[in-house]
């Protein structure tokens, strides 16, 4: 069996919101089997939801959170969807949910193994983003040379 060394560098946002720089190496198999489409479907329904990323990452920044921590780092979010995005996710294993028995109620969050397995995957994805974003710029940037020279 054939294995491939990937490896990118770059300075990412760390789990606690600092700029630090490191390499991700990952290792692959060449002759692992494809993935299906149902695959990618299914991965794509327990993240799809327009805060699902955003609660998994602060929850990557602190191994615990209560309700109103994810609200106050979320403001953009209204408290209802925040509760849906949240319930969505502990029905589907990615988030546990741990309830008080105590006035006012307590209600922490905190990720659970399969939860934690999508570290490498939101990495990835924030590389991704980081280069898209250096070379869209680049791309605005050649289009802005290109209008002045046509002066």
């Amino acid at each position: 069996m054939r294995r491939v060394l990937q490896s990118q560098e770059g300075t990412f946002l760390s789990n606690r919101h600092h700029l630090v720089s490191m390499t991700i190496t990952s290792e692959s198999s060449a002759s692992a089997p494809p993935c299906s489409s149902s695959d990618l479907e299914e991965a794509l329904h327990v993240l799809e939801g327009r805060w699902k990323i955003l609660i998994l990452y602060h929850l990557f920044s602190a191994p615990v959170m209560r309700l109103s921590e994810l609200q106050r780092l979320m403001s953009a979010a209204s408290s209802k969807m925040l509760v849906q995005q949240l319930r969505d996710l502990e029905r589907r294993g990615v988030v546990r949910r741990t309830v008080y028995p105590q006035v006012p109620p307590k209600v922490e969050y905190a990720l659970t193994e399969s939860g934690n397995g999508l570290l490498p995957v939101l990495q990835s994805l924030q590389i991704w983003a980081v280069e898209r974003k250096r070379l869209t710029s680049a791309v605005v940037d050649l289009d802005a040379c290109a209008t002045d020279d046509g002066r």
